[in-house]
Parts: structure tokens; C-alpha cells; sequence
């Protein structure tokens, strides 16, 4: 959870909450998280405009085959109201490989075919299939802290160079007592043809407090 207020001649409010579920007992690890931002600003003698409304849903299963390779099924659902996106959904199967699999460091690829639907504001759809190649870092740190970063790209088949979106999340966690945690977050999706009148670029980063139960 994250919370920010400016009370000044240009008024601002932020706003973000997530929650996640994850449950690793081998052979499975399964993984689901909820993401909401919310933002807005006003001028003085102006009225409040919202820049930034945005809701993400995630969820992957990974079933190991070996020590080192593994099974996986990912889906996840995204609303974005100022890149005007009503609907974008990727389900996606494939396998992985633990290129470094140590007790404080896991690194791995992961790659497999899938479908991109995407719905705008005003009715406008596209959707195509897909081969997705991603990457995952997880990492023990210093004082209890861990790091997590993951990075995907999903083209379009018939159109690998001009169609695509790249999809990438970080975030860090330091213990502040027991169990509450000061976390900073990034998520980041580049959509390579988006609708007419926004950017390709979504960016956005939040710190503060995690709750762990």
C-alpha cells in the first residue's frame, strides 16, 4: 500500500495497493497477484483530472520436470483508462529452464506460444498469437531484503517487427519489524502500436509499506 498528497497551487493524489498469493511446495509453484493505481491532479481554479487509473491481474503456475526445467501456464488481465484500454489479456503455455538455481539466487528464461486480445475504449479490438520469451530474477540480499525482476515480450507471428508489447516488473523489499516491510516497486509495459492519441510507453513506480500474513 502507497499514498501520496500535495496540497498546493497544483493539488496531487496517488494512490496504490496490491495484493499477492504465492504458494512454492514442490513440484508446483503457483503465484497470483492484484495491482491497483490510482492518481489524480488539480490546478488552481481548475477542475481535478485523473492521470492515472490502472488495474492488473496476474497469475502462473510452474510444475517442475526436472531440477532445472519446468512446465508453465500464465494469464493475466489489464485496465488502463488513460491509454484508453478497456481489455488486454495474454494467456500463455511453455516451459522454462533455471539457468542459476542456488538457495538466494534463481535465474530463468521461459518461453512458449499464447494469444494477445486487446479491447480500446470505444470498441476498437485487436488480437494476434504469440510466442513469448521471458525472463525471471529472484534474489536473497543483505539484511533480510530481496529483489524480484521479470521482463517479457510477446510479438505478433505474422508481424514480429512492428507489433509487439515488452512487458517488465521490478520490485525490492527491505524488513522494517516483523511483518512490515518497506517495498518500491516498477512496472512497466511498452505497447509497440498503441491507439491513436496516447504513448507507447506505460511507466509506473510506487514505494511503500507491505504487509506479509
Amino acid at each position: 500500500m502507497a499514498f501520496a498528497f500535495t496540497d498546493a497551487t497544483t493539488d496531487t493524489t496517488s494512490f496504490s495497493t496490491a495484493l499477492e498469493l504465492r504458494r512454492k511446495k514442490r513440484p508446483t509453484d503457483f503465484f497470483f497477484g492484484a495491482y491497483y493505481f490510482f492518481g489524480s491532479t488539480k490546478e488552481s481554479g481548475g477542475s481535478r483530472a485523473t492521470t492515472e487509473n490502472r488495474l492488473l491481474g496476474r497469475t502462473r503456475i510452474d510444475r517442475d520436470l526436472t531440477d532445472r526445467s519446468f512446465a508453465f501456464g500464465q494469464v493475466s488481465a489489464e485496465y488502463d483508462e488513460i491509454q484508453r484500454l478497456s481489455l488486454r489479456t495474454d494467456p500463455v503455455a511453455g516451459v522454462g529452464y533455471r539457468f542459476v538455481a542456488r538457495e538466494k539466487l534463481t535465474i530463468s528464461g521461459r518461453s512458449g506460444p499464447g494469444y494477445v486480445y486487446q479491447r480500446y475504449f470505444g470498441g476498437d479490438t485487436e488480437d494476434y498469437f504469440t510466442i513469448l520469451f521471458g525472463g525471471d530474477l529472484e534474489a536473497d540480499l543483505p539484511y533480510g531484503s530481496k529483489f524480484r525482476w521479470s521482463a517479457e515480450y510477446l510479438p505478433a507471428v505474422p508481424d514480429w517487427k512492428d507489433n509487439y508489447l515488452i512487458r517488465t516488473t521490478a520490485d525490492w523489499t527491505m524488513p522494517i519489524s516483523g511483518w512490515l516491510d518497506f517495498k518500491i516497486a516498477v512496472f512497466d509495459t511498452y505497447n509497440n502500436q498503441p491507439p491513436p492519441g496516447t504513448d507507447r510507453n506505460s511507466f509506473t513506480t510506487t514505494a511503500g509499506v507491505s504487509f506479509r500474513f
